[in-house]
C-alpha cells in the first residue's frame, strides 16, 4: 500500500506544481505566469486587458503612464498576450507587471484608464508575490 503511495504521490504532486507557478488574481480573470522564453499575460474575463512589462531593476528609471489603446499592451477577452523574455529582461530575472481595464471617464464616452494592478514574476520560474 504504501509503495503504491509513492509512486502515486509525484501524479498527484504535478498539477499542483503546475498551478503554483500562476498567479490567479481572482475577480479580474487574469493570470499572469513565465513559461521557458515567455512572459504569458492571459485575460479570463470579459472586457479588454491593458498591460506593460519591466524589468524589476528598470523600474526606478522608467516613467510610464497607463493608457487604453489597441497599441498598449492589449490583451482581448479570452486571450494571452506572450511576451518573449528579451523584450523584458533577461531570463531569470524578476519583472513586474502592471495591468488594466478600461473605464468611462464620468458620464462622458471616453474610456480612460481604470485601477492598475501589478504583479512580480521571476521570468523561467513563476510567480513571487
Amino acid at each position: 500500500m504504501m509503495r503504491r503511495f509513492r509512486l502515486l504521490l509525484p501524479a498527484l504532486l504535478l498539477p499542483l506544481l503546475a498551478v503554483s507557478c500562476r498567479d490567479s488574481t481572482g475577480p479580474d480573470e487574469v493570470t499572469i505566469y513565465a513559461i521557458p522564453g515567455h512572459l504569458v499575460i492571459a485575460n479570463g474575463g470579459d472586457a479588454p486587458l491593458y498591460s506593460v512589462a519591466f524589468d524589476e531593476e528598470l523600474m526606478p528609471l522608467i516613467d510610464w503612464v497607463p493608457m487604453i489603446c489597441d497599441e498598449c499592451g492589449k490583451v482581448e477577452p479570452g486571450t494571452a498576450r506572450y511576451i518573449d523574455d528579451d523584450e523584458v529582461a533577461a531570463p531569470g530575472r524578476v519583472v513586474i507587471v502592471y495591468y488594466w481595464r478600461a473605464t468611462l471617464r464620468g458620464a462622458s464616452p471616453e474610456l480612460v484608464a481604470g485601477p492598475v494592478s501589478h504583479r512580480r514574476i521571476q521570468l523561467n520560474s513563476g510567480l513571487i508575490n
